[in-house]
């Protein structure tokens, strides 16, 4: 079956699937595409071939939307450590912006991406369209009801977010069939949406929420992050002081609503526009009133600073163990 517009290896297109397995064979004695390359794939039925040739390997999934940056790839290091075939998507989703503008500024840097996975050794980039992604008569509504976990924080601030996130990522593990994806912690409310639908819709898939990587300053790395003056980058990691500052002081006995009061009016301070600063049941996404010393919780916060909308939070463990920050 000829695929020559869909595949491309080292740079060039070759005619199929089994040419690509036999050419790589013959440079690594083995079934697979050397992992100093990336087979780059962009329709769906191209990329099922590929995976029928490795339907015993297993395979780690790595969702993205480009602009890669340190963060993304360490998804990649854990998925190739825990997988046979690691698959990285590069699809910025338009279902899932709530703001044309939004979209529209959205970084790309396609070419520097490629590079990246390169260097990583990114088995498959997967990088579809929106007509492959959303073919004409295709439900855009999500495959289950999300409100319990999609109404507060970011589902608060930006209406249809997650639903847009969950169809599109119901629709990439439908079809990888993955057995592992890795999200970034960073995104812990999509996450865990995620997480519940692979759960409630029995998808096969294992969602693993991978530590948050932070620039030298404590900012959480962003792709939005490109957007930044230099400026606003340096004072940008008072988001993550301000977080801190509030697991301290919830851990000394404050109540979460006035925690919560104080972030606001500290990033008011700082020139920030907060949307929302939450105590959260790591499960459930409760708001929580009170924390005991025991109990596992998520702080997490949304603010604009500038013209660029930034998001964070920190995982708090009970006090004997260490806090994922």
């Amino acid at each position: 079956m000829y695929v020559a517009e869909t595949i491309n290896y080292k740079g060039t297109f070759v005619e199929s699937l089994v040419e690509i397995t036999i050419f790589a064979s013959r440079k690594t004695n083995h079934l697979f595409i050397d992992s100093s390359e990336v087979i780059t794939i962009t329709t769906i039925s191209s990329l099922q071939q590929y995976l029928s040739l490795n339907r015993r390997q297993k395979k780690g999934f790595v969702p993205t939307m480009g602009a890669l940056h340190q963060g993304h790839l360490s998804l990649i290091d854990e998925a190739r450590a825990q997988s046979d075939i690691t698959i990285v998507s590069i699809y910025v989703n338009p279902t899932q912006f709530n703001e044309s503008s939004d979209l529209q500024n959205y970084p790309r840097t396609l070419s520097q991406d490629v590079l990246s996975l390169v260097k990583k050794g990114c088995d498959v980039l997967f990088l579809p369209t929106d007509r492959e992604m959303y073919p004409d008569g295709l439900d855009k509504s999500p495959p289950l009801d999300i409100s319990a976990w999609a109404s507060t924080m970011e589902g608060e601030f930006r209406p249809g977010h997650f639903d847009g996130m969950a169809r599109v990522m119901y629709r990439f593990i439908e079809i990888l069939k993955p057995d592992k994806v890795f999200m970034g912690q960073k995104d812990y409310q999509q996450y865990k949406i995620v997480d519940q639908m692979s759960d409630e819709l029995d998808l096969g898939a294992e969602i693993i929420a991978c530590p948050i990587i932070r620039e030298e300053n404590g900012l959480a790395m962003s792709s939005r992050n490109l957007r930044l003056t230099a400026e606003n980058r340096r004072e940008a990691s008072k988001i993550h002081e301000t977080l801190q500052e509030g697991a301290e002081r919830l851990r000394a006995g404050s109540s979460s609503s006035i925690v919560e009061s104080w972030a606001m009016d500290q990033m008011l301070s700082f020139g920030f526009r907060p949307e929302y600063f939450k105590v959260v049941d790591k499960d459930s996404l409760e708001p929580l009133d009170e924390v005991e010393p025991t109990r596992e919780f998520i702080i997490c916060t949304a603010a604009w600073v500038g013209e660029v909308r930034l998001i964070d939070n920190i995982w708090i463990r009970p006090q004997e163990e260490k806090t994922n920050e």
